[in-house]
């Protein structure tokens, strides 16, 4: 008897815990635009967008070319400025890739697109951060073009997150497995 008690308990438990558990993660999309140089290397000599092996980002500093939207409807068109960091074409840099308004974005992967004198594209994967928030995989494109015109945009990916009923129902069937483990005993 007293292990039914000890089931029901931790059932309870379990269900009240997994209801109040909420992922929050940050939605919506953001663009950036700045002035970049193309470089032979980090500090070098500027070359062609072909040649190109690491991007400084003028000033360190992107602007908000089209508004935000959902969670990052903080970066509001025109408006916003943001730390952007230059980087090494191919290559994640090591801390956040952007930061402002709250938010920060650090790109784990990068991978060339295409690369010639006309066009620069890039493409990665990396985490969005916020207070409040949980840490939200984003998708991350550069594109550029031998004007000097820089653009940078986000799009956000789409997580599943177990719904705390799911959650209720897997820590449920757990305690029965252990009942019926203990009854055959």
């Amino acid at each position: 008897m007293n292990f039914k008690k000890t089931a029901l308990a931790s059932a309870t438990l379990l269900a009240t815990f997994s209801l109040s558990v909420q992922a929050a993660p940050i939605t919506g999309d953001v663009g950036f635009g700045g002035t970049y140089t193309p470089l032979d290397g980090e500090g070098g000599s500027e070359v062609s967008l072909g040649d190109a092996t690491y991007i400084d980002v003028e000033g360190n500093e992107a602007v908000v070319t089209s508004g935000g939207t959902g969670d990052l409807a903080a970066l509001t068109e025109f408006d916003t400025i943001v730390d952007y960091q230059g980087f090494v074409v191919g290559d994640a840099p090591e801390g956040a890739l952007w930061a402002g308004e709250g938010f920060s974005f650090e790109l784990s992967d990068m991978n060339v697109v295409e690369q010639n004198d006309v066009v620069l594209g890039l493409s990665g994967e990396g985490i969005m951060s916020a207070e409040g928030f949980d840490d939200t995989p984003y998708l991350w494109s550069f594109s550029a073009d031998a004007a000097g015109d820089a653009e940078f945009a986000f799009s956000s990916t789409t997580t599943d997150v177990p719904e705390p009923g799911t959650l209720s129902l897997i820590g449920l069937g757990l305690v029965g497995l252990g009942a019926a483990r203990r009854l055959r005993r």
